[in-house]
């Protein structure tokens, strides 16, 4: 604790940016060292969205993995009724 009142009772622990850069390069080391997936603390983003921009990013996926479905799922009806009506004209002329 770099400051009397950090150690006084009854008032606030606030933290340092030295202590806050120790602490956040600690949490990186036991994150490399266990193995664990961890985003980088240390570097800045290179890229920054807004929560609305990341929204309205995961709706747009969400809505297109919902028309990929219903595609998919008219393409295996269309190849069924398609099979199932060679099957019927086949057996029609033996």
């Amino acid at each position: 604790m770099d400051r009397d009142i950090d150690s006084r009772a009854g008032y606030k622990h606030h933290l340092t940016k030295e202590y806050l850069q120790y602490l956040q390069e600690e949490v990186m080391k036991l994150c490399k060292r266990e193995s664990l997936h961890q985003v980088d603390l240390l570097s800045p983003a290179g890229t920054k969205i807004t929560e609305k921009e990341y929204r309205a990013k995961e709706n747009g996926q969400r809505k297109l993995d919902k028309l990929n479905k219903e595609i998919i799922l008219l393409l295996i009806i269309s190849r069924v009724v398609s099979s199932s009506s060679t099957a019927l004209s086949c057996t029609s002329f033996s």
